[in-house]
């Protein structure tokens, strides 16, 4: 039986291989939600089933710890919000440190909210990402570092 997130997983990739057409692309699975791309960057998907926003992505301290991790081995990691139906967001570690701090509570979350035609606002609490996110920012943010 196909989960719901893999169907929720499956833009991801497809929009990376799609960009990527005349390169070569390998994509590895590390962990539930964590994969390497050309052994140079990781992914770290999350997927929010709301289906008109603000969709919301639940970190416990597990998932931050791994995300952590995954900096630790990688210069490059992003996290991969994937807003049901809607499109996809990739944050950068600095992006995401500017809302999940090195303090990793026990839960926390990333809510995002976009009206038709704007850009995503990714915020926690009451507190903004500096910068509005572009629908069209993945997947060429992180395959401009291969």
């Amino acid at each position: 039986m196909i989960k719901e997130r893999e169907f929720l997983f499956w833009p991801v990739f497809l929009r990376l291989i799609e960009w990527s057409w005349e390169n070569n692309i390998s994509i590895k699975k590390y962990k539930n939600n964590s994969y390497k791309i050309n052994n140079k960057i990781w992914l770290y998907i999350k997927t929010s089933t709301s289906r008109n926003g603000p969709w919301t992505f639940t970190f416990t301290k597990t998932h931050q710890d791994e995300i952590q991790e995954l900096k630790n081995s990688l210069e490059s990691v992003f996290l991969i919000l994937v807003c049901n139906e809607d499109w996809i967001v990739a944050l950068s570690f600095e992006e995401i440190k500017q809302i999940l701090d090195y303090d990793h509570s026990d839960i926390e979350w990333i809510r995002i909210k976009r009206k038709k035609g704007e850009k995503y606002t990714v915020y926690w609490h009451d507190w903004e990402l500096k910068r509005k996110i572009w629908d069209n920012e993945f997947p060429k943010k992180v395959l401009d570092l291969i």
